[in-house]
């Protein structure tokens, strides 16, 4: 069997022929290994890492008493891996003379047989497959014989397993560095007012980092975005990944995912010292595995660079330019919340949605309807409760609105209002709304408006701008607010794929507290967010 499957780049055979070199002097020479400076030692084998411009590798070898040295090499270039087999013997130089290649038979577990290169009296071999490599870690020994089938070494493979396994741990505990392909571009996206710079690695993963300049402060800061089409299986059906980012320590962090692009922010001014000083950015699965080792060395001048951008524009921004857009919405089944669509059509960065008070999970538009202002949102996030419909909500009875009002102004466990329904039409006569008393403000659009028996007949939209009418020379408008009937919610629910729970409203139906009807809408309301554009949060007409 011909061990040399494929053949290596000329730069790389020519750097795993010069490491085996170096390496197997090394070996010969005991003085040069009581201080070598090894990766591991397994018995008698000696496990360390090199690296070239074009490769890393990492090897064992052990020298024998015969005079046989023997070295097992894992090498990895930018584009591949390769195993590779040496070994040398001064009781051979004789025979190997001049000769650039010999053909010779190993016994493993398994006969083989194959053209090994000869290279300063080292004899050697690239590109093995797994299988003959598994053969060499099961072996009790290895028989090597010539082209006569002549015995020149019997070699005891006492532990030979656990130092091919430590080579596996080297080279994870060692990977390769991707450099950017073509340096890094600074640009300043006008739509989202954030100043990134981009670059794409010679492993394929595309990298943005930029600032955000939130107008909440524990929102602004650096963000990081990354994609490698390589991941897509690993992000496939999910809004959120959790991973490790490894720098001169480990760093847990939940990426948000929308549609295979990763994004985390804002990051730690910790985080960002370390990649300066580290000068690489590691990206691992919580299980460990090596994603990608990206060149960070002109990290410093990077976020010099995106700094500066910010100081630049800032002074040309408006103070509406970039703000926190916040709303309401509620669960209509599990992993997925119904709200108003003006909520989320200003939004230019991931929408989050959250409960009370509670962690924050990513969430992702995939229903719009701009004539009804309705948008489905899924998520990850776990549901209390999902909401249950009335379709017939009559005129006097008593409603509640729950919702997230005037973000970081009132209390942001949520709110709740009564009033009763006070029309049943909108503005001119608009079938598609009815008219309420419950007090709503800027944060409440989205939210479920539910009646005394807990079920929604409404979704709260807007309410009447008191300014314009003043404006007008009109009345100062009191408590004329609009909610979107249940029943063009329920339809636009079913058109999209979601059979919402619906009850049937009758003078029978169970009357609950306030307090109760105010836990129903807890559970099924949860607090809808982003950075946007323009603070839409509130409409108003």
């Amino acid at each position: 069997m011909d061990f040399s499957l494929k053949s290596f780049s000329k730069h790389c055979r020519l750097a795993i022929a010069t490491l085996a070199f170096v390496a197997l002097q090394f070996l010969q020479q005991p003085a040069a290994r009581a201080d070598s400076g090894e990766y591991a030692r397994v018995g008698g084998w000696s496990i360390r890492y090199d690296e070239t411009e074009e490769i890393n590798a990492c090897y064992a070898g052990i020298a024998f008493a015969d005079g046989t040295t023997l070295l097992v090499t894992l090498a990895v270039s930018d584009k591949e891996s390769a195993w590779s087999l040496a070994f040398a013997n001064p009781k051979w130089d004789g025979a190997l003379g001049k000769r650039n290649k010999i053909h010779l038979f190993i016994t493993t577990t398994s006969e083989w047989e194959g053209n090994f290169e000869v290279s300063e009296r080292v004899i050697m071999v690239k590109q093995l497959s797994e299988e003959f490599v598994q053969s060499v870690a099961d072996a009790r020994s290895i028989s090597i014989k010539n082209e006569s089938k002549q015995s020149i070494a019997i070699v005891s493979m006492q532990d030979s397993a656990n130092a091919i396994n430590a080579i596996r741990r080297c080279v994870h505990d060692h990977p390769r560095k991707s450099a950017p392909t073509s340096g890094w571009s600074l640009g300043y996206d006008q739509q989202a007012g954030i100043c990134i710079a981009k670059a794409t690695f010679t492993d394929g993963t595309a990298v943005g980092l930029g600032f955000v300049q939130a107008a909440r402060e524990d929102e602004r800061g650096f963000g990081l975005l990354v994609i490698n089409p390589k991941w897509r299986d690993l992000t496939a059906n999910k809004t959120q990944i959790r991973l490790q980012l490894v720098t001169t320590r480990e760093f847990d962090a939940t990426f948000d995912v929308s549609d295979g692009v990763l994004s985390v922010g804002p990051l730690k001014d910790e985080f960002m010292a370390s990649v300066i000083t580290a000068g690489f950015l590691g990206i691992r699965t919580d299980a460990g595995q090596s994603l990608a080792l990206l060149n960070m060395q002109d990290a410093i001048s990077i976020v010099r660079s995106i700094k500066q951008c910010v100081e630049d524009h800032r002074s040309r921004a408006k103070p509406s330019e970039v703000s926190v857009i916040t709303g309401t919405g509620f669960f209509v089944a599990r992993g997925v919340i119904v709200t108003a669509n003006h909520v989320v059509s200003g939004c230019t960065s991931p929408i989050k949605v959250r409960y009370a008070d509670r962690a924050e999970y990513a969430a992702t538009v995939y229903g719009q309807d701009d004539a009804n202002d309705l948008a489905l949102l899924r998520t990850d996030m776990g549901n209390a409760a999902v909401a249950s419909f009335s379709l017939q909500a009559r005129l006097g009875d008593r409603v509640a609105a729950f919702g997230f009002p005037l973000a970081g102004l009132l209390p942001s466990v949520g709110n709740f209002t009564t009033g009763d329904v006070t029309a049943l039409t909108g503005l001119g006569n608009d079938t598609r709304f009815l008219q309420t008393s419950a007090p709503v403000q800027s944060g409440n659009s989205g939210g479920p408006l539910l009646d005394m028996s807990g079920r929604v007949v409404g979704i709260v939209d807007s309410k009447l701008n008191a300014l314009a009418m003043m404006k007008a020379g009109r009345d100062i408008p009191e408590l004329i607010n609009f909610a979107i009937v249940s029943q063009i919610v329920v339809n636009f629910l079913n058109r999209r794929g979601v059979s919402p729970e619906i009850s049937a409203a009758t003078k029978s139906a169970q009357e609950l507290s306030s307090a109760d009807v105010a836990e129903i809408g807890q559970k099924i309301s949860v607090q809808v967010f982003c950075l946007g554009r323009t603070d839409i949060s509130g409409s108003e007409k």
